[in-house]
């Protein structure tokens, strides 16, 4: 994340900040002690914040209002439906970009331009970051928690679902039913929810099998199991990289009554890693950049319209299709 920072803010001083910080330029802060926060807020004059702390399982409330109080944008790449209502209730008079992620961020941007074209009754995604990659112990978790337990938007399904084939601009993934960050109440699109399936997947059709059949056992678990199994098997995640491919995808679709695609939305990165993590960058550009539009919950696509969207994903060296 903060290479990103650095990378698309060149001149804008990237201070990391964690409760383990090292160095001179790095300052100590812990997600459960808002106050330490805040002692930096005032310390360094930031411009924005960017909460790249997950797993996402805290409450974002405290620190979310300490960032308000100091006048200072909230950026999270929250996939997590309680966290998201927590920061969005807390946001106030701050502004708050909570969940800039590629879901929800970048596909309720999609489907924002998708309406733009046509009615939209329903929404699929489809959404992988690509498996050869070196992921931290909470991604493995963001990944393995849901497996094995019931769709709170379809209860009578299970994540990951069965792996299903889907083209993206030439390249075929395998995706598998996941959870929708938002929860049963469906994307936001503009003023209104729209019903989403949403999927993600893998860039071979074995690793998707293999999920799937790991699912029955990893959803009886409990989560507090799961979190230290996967922080012990974080040393193996280098080596099961191996099998993939870094390239990820995203393609959004709007759906007719009948189920049927009538227009999309496809991107692709060579590394996948990016659709997770840019767009919590480029909204801190674009807050560290000016006046906010607004205070409160702000959509990513608020802060940057499809056309300026599009150009820097393309920028980024993404290939994109649709917008």
């Amino acid at each position: 994340m903060c290479a990103g920072l650095a990378r698309w803010l060149p001149d804008a001083p990237v201070v990391p900040a964690s409760r383990r910080a090292r160095g001179p330029a790095a300052a100590r802060v812990d997600v459960r002690d808002a106050a330490s926060l805040r002692a930096v807020l005032v310390r360094s004059g930031a411009a924005a914040l960017v909460d790249a702390v997950g797993p996402y399982e805290y409450d974002p409330g405290p620190l979310v209002a300490a960032c308000a109080d100091a006048g200072v944008p909230w950026i999270d790449l929250a996939d997590r439906e309680r966290f998201l209502a927590r920061a969005e209730a807390a946001a106030g008079a701050a502004p708050v970009a909570s969940g800039a992620s590629a879901a929800p961020g970048l596909v309720e941007a999609f489907a924002a331009a998708l309406a733009r074209r046509g009615e939209v009754a329903r929404l699929a995604s489809w959404f992988s970051v690509g498996s050869r990659k070196d992921v931290s112990a909470a991604l493995l978790y963001a990944l393995l928690r849901p497996l094995g337990r019931a769709l709170p938007e379809a209860p009578a399904l299970a994540v990951p679902g069965a792996p299903v084939g889907r083209d993206v601009l030439g390249a075929t993934f395998w995706f598998g039913r996941h959870a929708w960050p938002r929860g049963a109440g469906g994307a936001r699109v503009g003023s209104r929810r729209v019903e989403i399936s949403h999927h993600v997947g893998m860039d071979r059709r074995g690793q998707q099998r293999a999920l799937r059949a790991l699912a029955p056992a990893l959803g009886a678990l409990p989560e507090r199991v799961l979190w230290p199994l996967c922080r012990a098997a974080r040393p193996l995640a280098p080596w099961i990289a191996r099998l993939g491919g870094e390239t990820g995808a995203l393609r959004v679709e709007a759906l007719d009554g009948a189920g049927r695609v009538v227009d999309r939305i496809e991107v692709r990165a060579l590394r996948g890693l990016e659709l997770a993590a840019l767009p919590a960058v480029w909204a801190a550009e674009a807050l560290a950049a000016g006046p906010s539009p607004r205070r409160g919950a702000l959509a990513l696509h608020e802060l940057w319209p499809p056309a300026a969207l599009a150009a820097r994903m393309r920028e980024a060296g993404w290939d994109v299709a649709g917008l």
